[in-house]
């Protein structure tokens, strides 16, 4: 019955045009570790872009199978490069 539920729900936001992967059920904007998505969305680049400056910077941690940035260390690589522009 599970299965059905999930297919159900996936089948639904295919249907729509949304997003085919599931919503985040906690957004929370303070977390030290964020998904590649929140931090691309904060700061209006892509997530390409966002993986590139995190893996140059080191602030990428991969919990399993999910990628997550570290934003601490990543919000102070940002800071210093627009200060050194």
């Amino acid at each position: 019955m599970y299965a059905y539920n999930k297919q159900k729900i996936k089948d639904e936001h295919n249907r729509k045009g949304e997003n085919k992967m599931y919503p985040l059920k906690h957004n929370n904007k303070d977390a030290r570790f964020q998904t590649v998505p929140q931090v691309a969305c904060d700061y209006s680049v892509s997530e390409n872009t966002i993986r590139r400056y995190a893996k140059e910077c080191g602030a990428i941690r991969k919990l399993g199978r999910s990628v997550r940035i570290d934003r601490e260390k990543f919000d102070k690589a940002m800071d210093l490069l627009t200060a050194a522009e």
